[in-house]
């Protein structure tokens, strides 16, 4: 491979490029004493720092806007499957408590009514009661909005282990999957 020679001219001006730069940059530090432009360059310093501290919000880290987003959008779904669940176990608690007020007052009426129960009867009663109250209690609405909730966490929680990996770790993380 031959390496082509840069001329005289082209020499020249890549060491006057130099000089310029050096020359501003020495400007600059006289200038830095004069109390204009030292508050002027405080004020762009002061702006830089700005910049710097809000520019990590786009950047593609854990504290990203981007992910701080997702994360929080993901614990949001996992509230609400939970909110979804609990008012389904609520239904169907207070279904099963009244099923069982119901069974209670007919076992209730039996006792005192002239039907004679024994106190073996009534406990049977009142097991067989409970059985039918679990039994119906078992709802498969509530069996998949409670594993939706718990899939709705393990995901929240997953991204939140990813995302303080870095892009080489997620990536292959992702490929495992």
């Amino acid at each position: 491979m031959s390496r082509t020679r840069r001329s005289a001219e082209e020499l020249i001006q890549e060491h006057e490029a130099k000089i310029a730069k050096l020359r501003t940059q020495a400007a600059m530090k006289d200038a830095k004493d004069s109390p204009g432009v030292s508050t002027l360059v405080d004020a762009i310093t002061n702006i830089d720092r700005e910049l710097l501290k809000i520019s990590k919000g786009f950047g593609s880290g854990p504290q990203s806007f981007e992910n701080r987003i997702k994360s929080h959008t993901l614990w949001v779904a996992e509230i609400e499957a939970e909110e979804a669940y609990a008012n389904d176990l609520a239904s169907a608690l207070k279904a099963q408590k009244d099923e069982l007020r119901v069974a209670m007052e007919v076992l209730l009426r039996d006792i005192t009514s002239d039907v004679v129960i024994t106190p073996e009867e009534a406990e049977i009663m009142a097991e067989k009661a409970i059985d039918d109250a679990n039994e119906d209690f078992h709802a498969e609405s509530t069996d998949a909005l409670y594993n939706e909730w718990q899939s709705a966490k393990e995901t929240r929680r997953e991204f939140s282990v990813t995302k303080k990996l870095s892009k080489k770790q997620q990536l292959s993380v992702s490929l495992e999957e």
